[in-house]
């Protein structure tokens, strides 16, 4: 991925805890920039909030699968007469950043717009051997279909309310994937997308007194 850099300027040009071998990082940029930018986890030192640092989550645990492969000063594409910072990135897309594409919020935390593909994940094996994925038509790579055709392990990871015993939690046994492709997007048909067709198991939980799927019950479902 690359993305223009808006990094402030850092002072010091030698990061707390650098680490970073910037013989293995191209571009035109000195080598005090390599050092500075090459190194993402004193970036994510230096530039989150104490109380961010100490959360144990998403954020956190990206620094460790990101690497800073190129850093270049190249004229910008619009006004020649400017310079501008270009970073490309290599993310090891693992079983949780590849389900981006049911969690915004992981494609939101990047500085850029960067899709997240069709990469092979690295934890595609984790699901349950007695997942059958036979049972799931569509396009898509086994690999994608042993990692997000595995709901519970989904619920576990990114449904907070699976904490504790509930509809959240309860629903996870009643669903099933039974589709998993990658399509042109409609918009823009040069682009590709997800499409996830998912069965669900209605039960007298999920009905108000008319029958009806309760308005809380399908809320829930969409926001999933």
């Amino acid at each position: 991925m690359s993305a223009r850099s808006s990094l402030p300027i850092i002072k010091d040009a030698t990061p707390p805890h650098s680490n970073s071998d910037t013989s293995k990082i191209s571009g035109n940029a000195s080598a005090n920039i390599k050092r500075m930018l090459g190194d993402v986890p004193a970036i994510f030192t230096s530039y989150f909030k104490p109380e961010e640092r100490e959360y144990n989550g998403f954020g956190r645990d990206v620094q460790d699968k990101m690497i800073v492969t190129e850093l270049s000063v190249l004229p910008n594409a619009e006004d020649p007469s400017k310079m501008e910072g270009r970073a490309v990135f290599e993310l090891d897309v693992s079983q949780d950043t590849h389900l981006a594409n049911f969690n915004t919020q992981i494609q939101a935390f990047f500085p850029m717009s960067t899709p997240a593909g069709t990469n092979r994940p690295t934890k595609a094996t984790s699901s349950p051997p007695h997942l059958d994925i036979s049972r799931i038509s569509g396009n898509a790579s086994e690999e994608i279909k042993r990692t997000l055709g595995n709901i519970p392990a989904i619920f576990a990871t990114y449904i907070k309310c699976g904490r504790y015993t509930g509809f959240g939690k309860a629903i996870k046994e009643r669903m099933m994937v039974t589709e998993l492709s990658i399509i042109p997007k409609a918009e823009e048909p040069l682009k590709l997308e997800g499409r996830a067709v998912i069965e669900i198991d209605v039960m007298e939980d999920m009905v108000n007194a008319e029958d009806n799927i309760h308005g809380g019950c399908l809320a829930f479902l969409i926001d999933v």
